[in-house]
C-alpha cells in the first residue's frame, strides 16, 4: 500500500473528530496548569466490590490537540476537582480518554 494514500484520509478523520466533539462536548475542563478545553464528561455507576454501594467511574474524552494532560494532573469540571488517575488512553490518532478520580477536601 502506498504511503501517499494515507494522508487524505487522515485529514478527513481529523475533521470528523473535530466536528463530533463540537456537537457532543458537554463540559469545559480547566487544568490546574494550562488552558481550559472542552470534552465529553461521563459517569458510569458501578457496584462496589462487596455490592453495598454504588460508585462512579468518571471519564473525560477529549481531542489530544486541545490538551496535554498526564496522570496526576488536577482538572476542575463544573466546580468539582478531579485527578487524572492514569495516563490517558489513546482512542485514535486524534482523541484520548482519561479516567478521573474525585479530589476530596477535608472539612476543617
Amino acid at each position: 500500500m502506498s504511503e501517499g494514500l494515507v494522508a487524505p484520509f487522515a485529514d478527513v478523520d481529523a475533521m470528523l473528530s473535530e466536528q463530533t466533539h463540537a456537537l457532543l462536548d458537554n463540559v469545559v475542563a480547566t487544568p490546574s496548569a494550562g488552558d481550559p478545553f472542552t470534552g465529553q464528561f461521563d459517569v458510569v455507576d458501578r457496584s462496589s466490590f462487596d455490592g453495598s454501594a454504588m460508585v462512579g467511574d468518571h471519564t473525560l474524552r477529549y481531542l489530544a490537540a486541545d490538551a496535554a494532560i498526564e496522570a496526576g494532573d488536577v482538572l476542575s469540571i463544573d466546580g468539582v476537582d478531579y485527578r487524572v488517575a492514569d495516563t490517558p488512553e489513546r482512542i485514535n490518532a486524534h482523541e484520548r480518554v482519561a479516567q478521573l478520580v474525585g479530589v476530596f477536601v477535608e472539612a476543617g
